[in-house]
């Protein structure tokens, strides 16, 4: 790894190491290459891929015999997606194939969803597109890994082209699938409750699709995520909601459904006002205001049915300069981003607050340094690891929080260099065993790999 003009996104480990996806470029017109580590994070060896003008890299995971690759192509008159299974090198391509061609795909890879279930055995593809009549609908592909195509399905959503779009999907072991998407009424103002419509699309074991609303035609849900909870063998969704502002967070929602429900109900927990005090203030708090512009950041299902909602402050706003050119005053604006404060929020099986905690944190910078924000997670047997970096008293802290699963928190840093700038890069790491998690880190403008275990 070298300096900074690239990204350095960590993919995954299996048995021949440790991979990393370099790229110059978000969207990778110039190809990117894939870095291979020793699981001692021993450089082994880079390869380069090519992409062409039209196409685009939608997932890159390992697998245990090596990577699999999705990726879109777009020409005159058509679109596609193709997947590749590859043992690392270009020339070592084990499987090759195209898994869908139409004409009415949208051109925007955005469009184009592929997540994998957590055995890694198969991936799902949702493609949004118009029909004959100019309506949105949603193909559904799922593959195995070895080239076997198990389901196809479409789902026609009645709806208007482009009004609805889709945000998250998740794909369970047994081959369920959920599809989250929004509707977007324009003909009602942002701040109308029923602005955005949410429903979720689901796909059980037998290939049957059910849709269903959030009931969102009165509310507002400022952020949600949906996971798969293996455990119990049902989808969870949960996110922040609010009856006065898009972007407010009264309370929680929590969804727990099966793929063979036709109706899912929410279970709304408001926050406890003194809650409410230690993220907002006492005395905005007193004026009967909620936290606003919380965002969920990762669902971690257990196996008593409840999870952990982690959550983080996220905001854009800007700042004038004013410069002289030429003896003249002129003004401009430069975006600055805030990462700031967490929250943990357990709930048990029935969507009930058992506690939460806030964790006070401030990262505020130019787009050029907000890539060192945010925060890193990865989930051990017995506990749940936090890591960020810590400015709001001396910039070389790098901090780890173990949170158990009563709420018990032990925090600690475990970088606090005061010779040179030492920062990881949160957003670009990833767990990559069951108490590992490795992430770049920026130190003396080079960009290395650290990894983190924990051994309790």
């Amino acid at each position: 790894m070298n300096n900074r003009s690239y990204y350095n996104k960590v993919i995954g480990e299996n048995a021949g190491g440790i991979y990393v996806l370099r790229f110059k470029e978000q969207d990778m017109h110039s190809g990117f290459s894939i870095e291979r580590y020793s699981h001692n994070l021993d450089f082994i060896e880079s390869e380069n891929f090519e992409l062409g003008k039209r196409e685009k890299l939608l997932k890159v995971f390992t697998i245990d015999s090596g990577l699999v690759f999705v990726k879109s192509t777009f020409e005159k008159e058509f679109g596609k997606v193709t997947y590749l299974v590859s043992g690392f090198k270009p020339g070592n391509q084990i499987l090759v194939r195209e898994i869908y061609k139409g004409n009415r795909m949208e051109r925007d890879e955005d469009h184009i969803l592929v997540d994998y279930s957590n055995n890694r055995k198969i991936f799902s593809v949702w493609i949004s597109e118009r029909d004959e009549n100019n309506n949105q609908q949603f193909q559904y592909l799922q593959n195995s890994i070895y080239g076997e195509t198990l389901k196809r399905n479409v789902f026609n959503t009645g709806m208007p082209y482009r009004e609805a779009e889709p945000d998250e999907s998740v794909t369970m072991d047994n081959g369920s699938a959920a599809l989250i998407f929004t509707r977007i009424q324009e003909d009602k103002r942002p701040t109308d409750p029923g602005a955005e419509e949410h429903f979720v699309l689901t796909l059980n074991s037998g290939n049957k699709m059910l849709v269903s609303g959030f009931g969102d035609s009165k509310f507002f849900i400022a952020s949600l995520d949906i996971v798969a909870n293996e455990f119990s063998q049902k989808f969870l969704i949960s996110g922040f909601y609010d009856y006065k502002k898009p972007q407010g967070g009264h309370g929680l929602v929590t969804y727990y459904f099966t793929p063979e429900d036709s109706l899912i109900q929410g279970k709304f927990e408001s926050f406890d006002r003194k809650f409410v005090s230690q993220l907002i203030g006492a005395k905005q708090e007193q004026d009967g205001q909620d936290p606003e512009k919380y965002f969920v950041r990762k669902l971690i299902p257990r196996d008593d049915g409840g999870y952990l909602l982690i959550g983080e402050y996220f905001d854009v706003t800007q700042q004038m300069e004013t410069f002289y050119l030429n003896g003249v005053p002129q003004t401009s604006s430069k975006s600055v981003y805030n990462y700031n404060d967490i929250v943990l929020v357990s709930l048990d099986s029935a969507g009930s607050i058992e506690w939460r905690h806030n964790i006070n944190k401030r990262q505020n910078s130019y787009a050029s340094l907000s890539y060192m924000h945010s925060l890193g997670v990865y989930v051990c047997e017995h506990n749940v690891n936090l890591m960020y970096n810590d400015n709001s008293a001396q910039s070389n802290r790098v901090m780890h929080i173990r949170l158990s699963r009563d709420g018990m928190m032990e925090q600690k840093i475990i970088l606090n260099s005061d010779n040179e700038y030492t920062a990881i890069i949160p957003m670009e790491g990833k767990q990559t065993g069951y108490n590992r998690f490795v992430t770049p880190i920026f130190q003396s403008r080079q960009t290395m790999l650290m990894q983190v275990v924990d051994d309790k």
